[in-house]
C-alpha cells in the first residue's frame, strides 16, 4: 500500500508575543539604536535563526515597510528584565548577538540596507495600495534555503516526526 506525501505551504505558529518583545527589549538594551535599526536587527536575526534552526525566534510576520521589514504589531505583554533571559534560548541569544556584533562593526545604515534585501524588494513591489504588505515566508526562506530542505521541513505538518515510506 503506497502512501502519498501530502506537500503543505510553508507554516508557521503564531507570533509569541512575550518572546517578540524580549527580544526587542534585549536588543534595544544592547545597542539604544533608533527603532528602523532595532527592526532591522530583530528581521537579520530572524532571518539567521531560520536558517540555522528551521524557525524564527518569535515566529513573527513581518511587513515590508519604507524604511525596512518590521514585525507586524502584536498585542505585546509588559515583561520585566529578568523575562529576557528565561523567555529566549541559547539559539536565540546566539543570532540575536550575532547580528549586534554586526552593527558594532558595519554600523545602522550598512544594517537597514542589509535588511532591505530581495524578500522586502519583492513584498514592497507587489504592493498595491498597502504601505506595508506582508514579506512572504518563501520569499525570506528562498534567501537562506540553499539545498531546499528547510522549505520542506517548514511544509512538514509535524517536523521530526517520521514520514511513511
Amino acid at each position: 500500500m503506497s502512501q502519498t506525501l501530502v506537500v503543505h505551504p510553508l507554516t508557521q505558529p503564531a507570533t509569541d508575543a512575550r518572546k517578540a518583545r524580549a527580544a526587542t527589549a534585549y536588543l534595544v538594551r544592547r545597542t539604544h539604536a533608533a527603532p528602523a535599526v532595532i527592526m532591522a536587527l530583530r528581521y537579520l536575526a530572524d532571518r539567521q535563526h531560520l536558517m540555522l534552526y528551521g524557525s524564527f525566534i518569535a515566529h513573527d510576520t513581518y511587513l515590508a515597510g519604507p524604511e525596512g521589514p518590521q514585525p507586524a504589531p502584536c498585542a505585546c505583554p509588559q515583561i520585566g528584565p529578568l523575562d529576557v533571559q528565561t523567555l529566549l534560548s541559547l539559539s536565540d541569544f546566539d543570532c540575536l548577538n550575532a547580528m549586534v556584533a554586526q552593527w558594532e562593526h558595519l554600523g545602522s545604515d550598512a544594517i537597514c540596507h542589509q535588511a532591505k534585501d530581495a524578500a522586502w524588494g519583492c513584498a514592497r513591489l507587489n504592493a498595491s495600495l498597502l504601505d506595508r504588505p506582508i514579506i512572504a515566508l518563501e520569499a525570506i526562506v528562498a534567501q537562506v534555503d540553499e539545498d531546499g530542505t528547510l522549505a520542506a521541513h517548514l511544509r512538514h505538518r509535524h517536523p521530526g516526526e517520521a514520514v511513511p515510506a
